[in-house]
């Protein structure tokens, strides 16, 4: 269900649901496989805290699989590069909200423009295995920037992405011409400088391209 939604910033989002008792429940969601619990700020600062020292052990430490989960009406809560960001929608822990990407704009894709998402993982749910075409509300970066992140660990800090896991994994896209996409530049976020130029396909997007799945990036 969350692989439905838009995400708020490469590879996350930062979802709302409902429990079984119909309480609100916030969420991050990492890839969409990895969901954790932002119930209170001390649960997300600790993770925030902990999670260099435990990985490889993360994914066990305040957080659950998705697919375990009962997520119910979800919703996400914001997108880096939307007009309408709000800096602190609902009742998210301070340091779970990402800045808002500068120097927003929209345009259209050209012919033979590519584009390139990084991510944790080597099966990313956004990126349909067959064709490499990019379900709607998904962000990636432009082929000028990639020469800044050339390991996992590099684009985890340049994208300012909450993932403690690199982002090592690198899908390439050639749109079909005349697709919407939007740029901003990544403000810092979650410990990482951030500064990167971030793309989102808000309608996704059709790739005409070869594809042969991601190439695989040293981590560090």
């Amino acid at each position: 269900m969350v692989v439905s939604l838009a995400e708020t910033g490469m590879g996350f989002q930062l979802v709302a649901s409902l429990n079984v008792l119909g309480e609100d429940e916030m969420w991050l969601i990492l890839t969409g496989e990895i969901a954790v619990g932002l119930g209170n700020k001390a649960e997300f600062e600790g993770w925030v805290l902990a999670r260099g020292a435990l990985s490889p052990w993360w994914p066990f430490f305040a957080a659950a699989r998705v697919p375990a989960l009962d997520l119910r009406a979800v919703q996400l809560m914001m997108q880096r590069t939307a007009a309408g960001y709000q800096p602190n929608p609902g009742r998210l822990p301070t340091g779970a909200v990402p800045a808002r990407s500068a120097l927003v704009t929209s345009t259209t894709t050209d012919a033979g423009q590519k584009f390139y998402r990084f991510s944790s993982s080597s099966s990313d749910a956004r990126v349909d295995p067959t064709d490499g075409h990019f379900v709607r509300g998904t962000y990636a970066t432009t082929s000028t920037d990639i020469p800044m992140a050339p390991s996992g660990f590099a684009a985890v800090g340049r994208y300012a992405l909450p993932n403690v896991q690199p982002a090592s994994y690198r899908y390439e896209i050639e749109p079909s011409p005349g697709t919407k996409v939007e740029y901003g530049t990544v403000a810092p976020a979650y410990g990482q400088s951030g500064g990167g130029v971030e793309v989102l396909f808000p309608d996704g997007a059709v790739n005409v391209g070869t594809h042969s799945g991601p190439v695989k990036l040293p981590d560090a």
